[in-house]
């Protein structure tokens, strides 16, 4: 700093007044920022106008809205209305389109209660439609009451028409009810049945069944399955295909597969006799469903098998592998599977199996 006063010192008395000059200058106008906020008054701003517009469209939107949403009251019947009728009333294409679908499919509104079961339509809608909504006849009128005139004759409500118990003086929706109930719950069985029809009150069942004659004949007897079971071969099922036979679990096939691999394959139903957990129970219902082809069987060759491959049949024991190994490897090969019944810890039986597992 010292540096630059002695500098400032060396400079002509021309350079000095320059350099003074430069700095007043600086002041001045850095004083005339500071006060011309003090000069300077803004003249405020006239919103009156917008605000003005504001409220207008405001009250516009409201009154459309009012409009909107009152125009389209009216009485209508939600059975009869087109798309039209309920775009009207207030509803997108979309909602509209699902009431068509519905009654395109036989659906019928009853009552207001039917219309407010419709997911697309929400509850500001209804509130405002309810008074308006209008709905068949019957659904206004006291439901059978005993003053209404029924020509009831004989006939059966498995083959009644729906036209014949309209002539009999039921309401359509009544007749089509049986008609539903017959065909999708049941066919009726007796008269009482009648009963648990939906929308047919007591007092009219109870004049009806006088009338009613059901023809069991023709009534469909619960037939009775004839169980058909599947027959595995048991060399060449695999797991999926032994969940089949009625009488094996998952856990259960798993032991057969894996007792069959260590056996190389099965040449007698009787061998599942010896899979853990299998019982003669067991063992009969599972007989008549498997077949065996021991031609399916992987043999164990006498003159090239490895112990591990040999030592994992059950029917080998450590000390037979050990008897079949030091004579092939001491002696010579095997001529053939009989030879093995001269080796130590041989007998006749085990030849008898093992002929199905060893080969030269």
């Amino acid at each position: 700093m010292w540096q630059g006063f002695k500098e400032f010192s060396t400079y002509t008395r021309r350079q000095r007044n320059g350099i003074y000059l430069f700095l007043l200058l600086i002041l001045i106008l850095w004083g005339l920022v500071l006060v011309d906020d003090y000069f300077y008054v803004s003249e405020p701003s006239d919103f009156s106008d917008f605000e003005k517009a504001i409220a207008l469209w405001e009250a516009e939107d409201s009154l459309m809205r009012f409009e909107r949403h009152n125009k389209a009251l009216f009485p209508f019947d939600p059975n009869k209305a087109n798309d039209s009728v309920w775009e009207t009333l207030g509803l997108s294409q979309r909602q509209a389109q699902t009431l068509q679908n519905y009654k395109s499919k036989g659906g019928q509104f009853y009552r207001f209660s039917d219309l407010e079961k419709m997911y697309s339509l929400d509850s500001a809608w209804l509130f405002r439609v309810k008074p308006y909504a209008v709905f068949p006849e019957p659904e206004r009128m006291p439901r059978n009451s005993g003053k209404k005139e029924f020509t009831f004759r004989s006939f059966d409500p498995n083959t009644v028409s729906v036209n014949d118990l309209m002539d009999m003086g039921l309401y359509e929706w009544q007749a089509k009810r049986i008609q539903t109930y017959r065909e999708k719950v049941k066919p009726f069985g007796y008269s009482d049945q009648l009963y648990t029809v939906y929308g047919l009150d007591t007092t009219l069942v109870e004049r009806m069944i006088p009338f009613v004659k059901i023809d069991t004949s023709l009534l469909s007897r619960p037939r009775v399955k004839k169980e058909v079971l599947v027959v595995l071969e048991l060399n060449t099922a695999d797991s999926l295909q032994l969940l089949k036979v009625k009488g094996i679990g998952p856990a259960f096939a798993h032991r057969i597969l894996s007792y069959r691999d260590r056996l190389g394959g099965f040449y007698t139903k009787e061998q599942l006799m010896e899979v853990y957990g299998m019982d003669e129970e067991r063992y009969q219902d599972l007989v008549k469903q498997l077949t065996v082809d021991s031609s399916r069987i992987k043999k164990l060759s006498l003159n090239s098998s490895s112990f591990k491959e040999m030592l994992k049949n059950p029917y080998l024991t450590y000390e037979m592998v050990r008897a079949i190994f030091n004579f092939r490897e001491k002696v010579r090969p095997f001529k053939s599977v009989s030879e093995v019944e001269n080796l130590e810890g041989f007998t006749k039986a085990d030849l008898k199996r093992l002929n199905f597992y060893l080969s030269q």
